[in-house]
């Protein structure tokens, strides 16, 4: 089964050591990034939502961005019923404690902080792929 995964960051160099990350896994991935949360949005919500039923979607968003923050797309998502079960992982930087509980408490699945070296980077986000593609049923 081929996983849809989708990365929300302002970051293009984050974006960047993600893709490559995924290009080492075995399985199928469909890859799709957006730099601007408002519109990752535009495309999540325009889906057909039978699509959530039929395949696998992960989200891993930044929390600082620019106009929408994480927290705020978080919410967005999550109050959307088609969307519900679609695990998303927040991924930032920070490694404030208060930045993780309000993640959780607004409806993510995990807070993750990002590492500093890439090769440790990368292995986070193969070992974040492939725990949602063996533990997620949508």
């Amino acid at each position: 089964m081929c996983i849809n995964l989708v990365v929300v960051d302002d970051s293009d160099v984050d974006i960047l050591i993600i893709e490559d990350a995924i290009s080492d896994i075995s399985y199928p991935i469909k890859f799709k990034s957006f730099s601007h949360p408002e519109k990752f949005l535009n495309y999540i919500e325009g889906i057909n939502p039978e699509i959530f039923q039929m395949e696998k979607f992960i989200i891993i968003s930044d929390i600082n961005m620019p106009k929408i923050n994480g927290f705020e797309m978080l919410e967005r998502i999550r109050a959307n019923a088609q969307l519900a079960l679609v695990p998303i992982i927040m991924f930032s930087s920070s490694s404030s404690n208060s930045d993780a509980f309000k993640s959780v408490s607004l409806g993510a699945n995990a807070y993750l902080t990002k590492p500093l070296q890439i090769d440790a980077y990368q292995r986070l986000i193969c070992t974040t792929i492939e725990f949602w593609k063996n533990h997620h049923h949508s």
